[in-house]
């Protein structure tokens, strides 16, 4: 039996995701808070209503096998209201069932090749391209640098002849470059910066050494600590290999910025190691810092160019032998759906509403393809000022999720969409119940980690509901124990 002690604390928002289909919704739940249950439920809700055909909609999530999860379960959900549904809902289940098919569910870069392939010459791309793997453009990258560094020293290219002077090689670029290829959307800031006085920085290392050097331990019975490490190494650089050239003064003091760690029991006199922790060395640093990073700048201005010609010259391999990377099927894609009003008029039509889960894993160049496909105005270019139609837009994520911030994950995109959601009409809903803790641990854990959050509760941070029956809280054996109506549609299938 359900009373009431067995209602979800979150249910009015469950129900708003599941019954107001005329709004954008971006959902924030944590792990084990059914969001991806909730999506489905959205979509086989959005069918039953006759709001849209399962034709015209489109599932994004973030890797191939949550895909899969997803079609199964968007089937299983379609086949569970088949036995439940009467009249004109029974017909668009049975409909919706039998050109599941036609609806796509897939990640944001099979969605991105479907687009593509439909418009290939728009898109600047052979008809019959081809997308590579990762080891496959791992190589190809590797193969592109190699040979334009080989044609640039068979040239005698000025640029990389000046590498010994910052301390550079050739092959100290190699990272620059693959960054460059990860954000080839991104123009290079322009940089016009004097040469930093790396002589007041060496200065003031060799005055901090003569001060302190005395002050080492004779006869030391523990190692080191970072400060007695540097105070030595730099003694030493000083009396067989002192710095003669800028790039030799630039890794000596990059020595000393890296020297911080004072342990008060390895020094004679502690007062003194006090001291060179909580003054002497952050003074130091504080003197360093802005020659290093000026001297960085520097560096840049001198190497930019390389990297971006290097990453032009990428380019060109691909598109000459008709293959595409992860990245370039999305940047491609942004810049058709950007360039074209006409073509993105008819992908909007063609996808009208889009369900996209784990949405705190998209980059920049993802959230501007689900906006420009959304936005009302298909010749709005900016994808910022994009207003998406009432409906065509479900998202759903956690920020504390984010993951994948080394493939150009960014929480503020993430931010950012909820605002402009917010502003053009849609609501945020909020998921707290956890379905895989009992009340006690979740309670316990809340205690634990509260002193370290900063603040007492999250909107996005799964709570356990007061009842719990079998470890799930506020679940009945028919389903969720909110509304009538979840009770009705709710499947039975766990998230």
């Amino acid at each position: 039996m359900t009373g009431p002690q067995n209602v979800l604390m979150d249910a009015p928002d469950r129900e708003r995701m599941e019954m107001d289909l005329g709004r954008n919704v971006v959902l924030l739940a944590g792990a084990g808070a059914g969001k991806t249950h909730a999506l489905i439920t959205r979509m086989v809700g959005t069918v039953e209503a006759g709001y849209e055909t399962v034709d015209h909609l489109a599932a994004i999530t973030f890797t191939h096998k949550a895909a899969g999860e997803m079609r199964g379960r968007f089937h299983a959900a379609l086949r569970d209201r088949l036995n439940k549904a009467e009249g004109v809902c029974l017909g668009r289940i049975r409909e919706a069932l039998a050109g599941i098919d036609a609806c796509f569910i897939g990640t944001i870069h099979a969605f991105c090749a479907r687009l593509l392939r439909e418009r290939p010459l728009e898109a600047g791309l052979d008809p019959g391209f081809r997308e590579l793997t990762e080891h496959q453009e791992a190589v190809l990258r590797r193969e592109n640098w190699d040979r334009f560094i080989r044609q640039a020293y068979e040239s005698a290219d000025p640029r990389l002849l000046r590498l010994p002077e910052f301390g550079l090689r050739a092959e100290d670029l190699y990272s620059f470059y693959t960054l460059r290829l990860r954000y080839p959307e991104l123009p290079l800031r322009p940089v016009d910066v004097e040469p930093p006085d790396l002589q007041q920085g060496l200065d003031a290392c060799i005055a901090f050494i003569n001060e302190f050097l005395p002050h080492l331990p004779q006869n030391p019975t523990a190692r080191p600590d970072s400060v007695q490490e540097a105070l030595d190494r730099s003694h030493r650089l000083l009396a067989f290999s002192p710095p003669e050239t800028d790039a030799d003064r630039v890794r000596f003091i990059t020595l000393w910025q890296s020297a911080g760690k004072v342990t008060l029991n390895r020094w004679p006199d502690k007062d003194l190691a006090r001291d060179i922790r909580d003054r002497r060395i952050p003074s130091l640093h504080d003197t360093l810092a802005p020659i290093v990073t000026q001297w960085r700048q520097v560096v840049y201005g001198q190497v930019k160019d390389l990297a971006d010609e290097a990453a032009s010259t990428f380019a060109e391999t691909c598109r000459s032998s008709a293959a595409v990377t992860f990245q370039q099927l999305l940047t491609r894609a942004a810049q058709l759906l950007r360039r074209s009003p006409d073509v993105r008029r008819g992908f909007q039509n063609r996808s009208r509403i889009l369900f996209v889960d784990e949405f705190q894993d998209t980059d920049p160049v993802q959230a501007e393809i689900l906006f420009l496909l959304c936005g009302d105005d298909p010749s709005e270019t900016d994808w910022r000022r994009a207003r998406p139609r009432p409906g065509s837009l479900i998202i759903v994520g956690d920020a504390k999720q984010s993951i994948y911030r080394f493939r150009r994950a960014d929480v503020e995109i993430f931010q950012h969409v909820g605002r402009s959601v917010e502003e053009a009409g849609g609501q945020t809903l909020r998921l707290t119940s956890s379905f895989r803790s009992t009340g006690a641990s979740a309670n316990g854990s809340t205690r634990l980690l509260n002193p370290f959050s900063g603040r007492m509760s999250h909107p996005s941070r799964p709570t356990s509901n007061p009842s719990t029956r079998c470890g799930l809280p506020g679940r009945t054996n028919s389903g969720y124990a909110g509304s009538p109506s979840q009770k009705q549609r709710a499947t039975t299938e766990r998230p």
